[in-house]
């Protein structure tokens, strides 16, 4: 929760009815009716009772016991939408003895403050939805006079957006912002209570932002904390200091959305005056110098500056020095250091980083317990920092150590929650990296059933369902390797089509699924023999070199495995067509590739053997003269390929040059 409401805390000796004594009459009234209670009274009523008796003010706070019936009744008469008519049935029971009968303001003033002083010390959120309904009938038995509402109004604008905070629900919001924005109107200019207002607006619109995503939201946000940041006499008083913070975020999270550089800077402009006007000792200069490195960071990310990467590194690390280890946040300080780290990392390479993002990741973990909900996570950083250091040095022991975080970070994710399948899926890749790193089949028969799992459980329209599926179809493919099962590598087909079906047609990872489709075809092509097989991979392979831009590091390789396929298909149907196109993509992927690559000389070869097929098709000697000249090329460049690659490239050679 980003504020407290513990300025509203319930005051006794004032109410809106002009009656300060009220209070306690009210509580030794109550007493002594509830003393007497009638056998007949409703449940409703007797709780109504015990609630308004135990909302004194002048019993210690660790009366457990009292606490607990307090609270009973709350939550049995929250909801009820009949807190209104127990009040005034409690009243009028009250008032048939009293010379100097309680106004109803008052004692609904009295029901609404002891409710909301309670909240603040017992955080119960149905103490706070029994003081709305209360104070909006007390504000229903006002004249209307504008300086007789505007703080009523304030205080249920500040307790819906804490039902919100609490529950989640967007509804709160939508009522917070109406009474916030009406107290807003009828506040005089210069009242203190107005900076609190527009505090209160600030956060309800920035929380509907997060709810709705529309831009006004944001907008209204940013133009509430920024008038709260003028109102505040003093930048440096704590208070004014929390409202600069709530605008750098603001501005940080409209940047997120519509990714403009000045709200960026913005942002980095409110944090940095927000962490340097709080002194070392305040318990929120971490926070503050957490959220400047975040900023940085992203900066860092959107222009490269190595600059900013410095900055960030530096804000981090002066947080989690300050954040005692008992700080909630500090687990997170520290997660935020671990990425800049490994952001140094591909930037300069420098092992040290490296090691540093492993370290805090390592701390970070220490500081969440079994159970604590930031725990999986943790688990899922720490993972993936063993990941990193396993695909640099690799060495096995990091491997192992990834497949245990992401293991138990499995364990500790509800099923309901959105990143349950990206964790499932993250540790399914993890078992099949070990077992092409050790060649033990245990890991990739436990990375089928755990795609399997997630399988069973959807659901499919979550976004990594594609990676889900595609993920089943690699294990089934690597199984076909090994095993050499056929319904193996019709799975791996059948779940492919299946993940490529669930890709938006533009998406360019579409790009890396349709070249495995092609080779799973191809896999079955080999195996069967059957045209269709041989259609469908080619059908891919084009599909996949539309999507590609000139530059796309594996085109040469989708084009080599094109060229392929239209030289099987010429042999198979003998169509013309196909020889030429069979040439054509067999050129490109000579001319794409460098003579390092350890494909070229397979893709001169495959070149030679297709001129030398038309040659014999068509009898045209250029097309002999360009077999001999791609196969000699072969030859050469495969002076320290595999030795039978070379004789093969010898063989078609001679086959060429002979009369």
């Amino acid at each position: 929760m980003e504020q407290s409401i513990s300025a509203l805390e319930f005051d006794p000796d004032h109410t809106n009815s002009g009656t300060p004594n009220d209070a306690p009459l009210v509580q030794r009234e109550i007493a002594a009716t509830h003393d007497s209670q009638e056998p007949e009274e409703s449940e409703d009523t007797k709780q109504f009772k015990i609630l308004v008796l135990l909302l004194r003010d002048d019993r210690k706070t660790d009366e457990e016991l009292v606490d607990r019936k307090m609270l009973e009744a709350a939550s049995i008469l929250r909801g009820r939408n009949a807190i209104v008519v127990l009040a005034q049935e409690a009243l009028n029971d009250l008032n048939k003895n009293l010379k100097n009968p309680i106004s109803e303001p008052a004692f609904f003033d009295y029901i609404a403050g002891g409710c909301v002083k309670q909240y603040n010390r017992l955080d119960r959120i149905e103490l706070v939805e029994i003081a709305i309904e209360c104070y909006e009938h007390g504000l229903s038995l006002e004249d209307g006079s504008p300086e007789d509402t505007f703080e009523t109004l304030a205080v249920l604008g500040n307790l819906n957006w804490n039902c919100f905070d609490k529950l989640r629900n967007p509804a709160y919001l939508d009522i917070a912002i109406d009474y916030l924005e009406k107290a807003a109107n009828q506040t005089p200019l210069g009242h203190s209570i107005r900076l609190g207002i527009f505090r209160d607006l600030g956060l309800s619109y920035r929380g509907r932002f997060e709810v709705t995503h529309e831009t006004r939201d944001i907008d209204s946000a940013i133009a509430y904390h920024a008038q709260a940041v003028t109102l505040s006499p003093d930048k440096s008083d704590p208070s004014a200091l929390t409202h600069i913070g709530h605008l750098g975020n603001s501005h940080l999270r409209r940047f997120e959305y519509l990714g403009e550089v000045p709200d960026l800077n913005n942002a980095i402009a409110c944090h940095s005056e927000a962490s340097s006007l709080t002194p070392d000792g305040n318990h929120y200069k971490c926070g503050m110098l957490h959220n400047l490195g975040n900023s940085y960071f992203l900066r860092f990310k959107l222009l490269g500056q190595a600059e900013d990467m410095d900055l960030a590194i530096s804000c981090y690390n002066q947080a989690v020095i300050l954040a005692q280890d008992d700080e909630p946040k500090k687990y997170k300080m520290l997660l935020g250091l671990a990425s800049a780290h490994k952001a140094q990392f591909d930037r300069l390479g420098e092992r040290m980083d490296l090691d540093q993002e492993l370290e805090c990741s390592n701390k970070a973990l220490l500081l969440v317990p079994h159970g604590h909900f930031g725990r999986p996570k943790v688990l899922v950083a720490l993972g993936d920092s063993h990941l990193r250091r396993f695909e640099i040095l690799k060495d096995q022991l990091d491997l192992d150590q990834a497949v245990i975080c992401f293991s138990e970070a499995i364990d500790s994710t509800a099923i309901a929650d959105p990143d349950y399948l990206g964790v499932q899926n993250k540790l399914v890749r993890l078992y099949r990296t070990r077992f092409d790193n050790t060649g033990d089949i245990t890991d990739l028969e436990r990375a089928l059933k755990l795609g399997q799992d997630i399988s069973s459980l959807g659901p499919r329209h979550n976004a990594h369902w594609p990676d889900v599926l595609g993920g089943l179809a690699l294990s089934h493919g690597e199984r076909y390797e090994r095993l050499g099962e056929l319904k193996d590598l019709d799975l791996a087909i059948e779940y492919t089509r299946e993940a490529l079906s669930r890709l938006p047609i533009q998406n360019l990872s579409r790009v890396g699924w349709l070249n495995n489709l092609g080779s799973l075809y191809g896999s079955r092509l080999d195996c069967l023999g059957e045209v269709h097989d041989l259609e469908m991979a080619t059908e891919c392979y084009n599909q996949a070199v539309a999507m590609m831009t000139e530059d796309h590091p594996d085109k040469p390789i989708v084009t080599l495995g094109l060229g392929n396929l239209y030289s099987r298909r010429f042999a198979r149907l003998g169509e013309l067509l196909d020889i030429d196109k069979a040439v054509a993509y067999f050129n490109e992927a000579v001319f794409a590739l460098p003579d390092s690559h350890l494909a070229k000389a397979t893709a001169a070869a495959n070149l030679g053997q297709a001129y030398r097929s038309r040659f014999q098709y068509l009898g045209l000697l250029p097309d002999n003269d360009k077999s001999i000249s791609y196969l000699s090329q072969a030859v050469s460049l495969g002076s320290n390929d595999h030795p039978e690659k070379r004789s093969g490239h010898l063989y078609y050679l001679g086959i060429s040059m002979a009369p």
